[in-house]
């Protein structure tokens, strides 16, 4: 008995060697067919973009993209994808560009080419590049709001303003010397309504210039009714506050709004709000804010401060 069972594990322990042998002289089949598969060749379009250095930037580059040929195996090269895939940067702090420096000629080298394992370049163009230089410099600009006033003739745009009013920009000189102003992308004022802020983006800059931080403003707006048709009254004000006490006189308002839907207004989707600020001294006064159905356009809130105290 027990001899069976010894000899039925020696069987299995053979037979899962063998298993693994033959699983690893596929592997290598497979490794050498593809390695040694009639190799293609490609073209890929790597995209060029220059670093700045400390003291100087970019005013021109004479190309944008690097056209490179590459030689290899059809399944190393069938997932290596060009155009915006694939980036080529040059860095000017780890040549070491002296501040003095107006014009460099850069050779780029098979090496400094990411391609994958297998593939070989067999041509790069162009060869050379030549970048020219000015004194990095940093700059802050006015913001310009740039809006498409497309309201219904119902509403009036109040008053509209950006946060910040200005930027930093940053790069070379020359270029910062053409820019005065930033843009905000444009706005579609028909999407917004009452009072509130928005964040939007800023236009992009001229090639070779950055924004020293994020591209993105506050956008403030009040947009209402030109006259109001209906008058809310007895709204009670829903008090957001951290754990504090307060007291108000005020609990309710009345508004002035148009209507421009066919809907009957529920007193529930009608909604007040004072926000209690957590650092709030013995008082302060409070502006009130509106939640209104997309058909109920804010005019006034009466009254639209109250005063709340400790």
């Amino acid at each position: 008995m027990l001899r069976k069972i010894e000899n039925s594990r020696l069987f299995e322990f053979l037979q899962n060697q063998f298993l693994i042998l033959t699983s690893l002289a596929l592997a290598v089949f497979l490794w050498f067919y593809v390695v040694n598969s009639e190799p293609i060749e490609t073209e890929r379009i790597y995209n060029l973009s220059v670093l700045p250095a400390t003291s100087v930037d970019v005013t021109s580059v004479s190309a944008k993209e690097i056209h490179v040929k590459l030689k290899g195996a059809r399944a190393f090269l069938k997932d290596f994808h060009g155009d915006d895939h694939l980036k080529f940067q040059i860095d000017l702090k780890k040549l070491k560009v002296k501040r003095n420096t107006k014009r460099i000629k850069y050779t780029i080298k098979d090496s400094d080419l990411v391609v994958p394992f297998g593939v070989e370049v067999v041509e790069i163009s162009p060869k050379y590049v030549t970048i020219n230089l000015d004194k990095l410099i940093y700059k802050n600009v006015p913001v310009k709001l740039n809006y498409t006033n497309n309201l219904p003739k119902d509403l009036k745009l109040i008053s509209a303003d950006v946060e910040p009013s200005k930027v930093r920009i940053e790069g070379a000189r020359d270029i910062m010397r053409g820019v005065g102003l930033v843009k905000t992308r444009m706005i579609d004022l028909s999407e917004y309504t009452g009072q509130g802020e928005a964040q939007v983006e800023l236009e992009e800059l001229p090639d070779f210039l950055r924004y020293g931080e994020k591209n993105i403003v506050k956008f403030k707006y009040d947009i209402r009714p030109q006259k109001a048709n209906l008058t809310l009254k007895n709204i009670p004000i829903l008090f957001v506050a951290p754990n504090i006490k307060f007291r108000s006189r005020v609990r309710k308002v009345s508004l002035d709004v148009l209507k421009t839907g066919n809907d009957k207004i529920k007193e529930s989707d009608i909604k007040i709000y004072a926000d209690i600020p957590a650092d709030m001294g013995k008082s302060a006064n409070i502006r009130l804010r509106a939640e209104l159905p997309d058909d109920v356009h804010l005019l006034k809130i009466h009254p639209e401060v109250i005063k709340v105290s400790r």
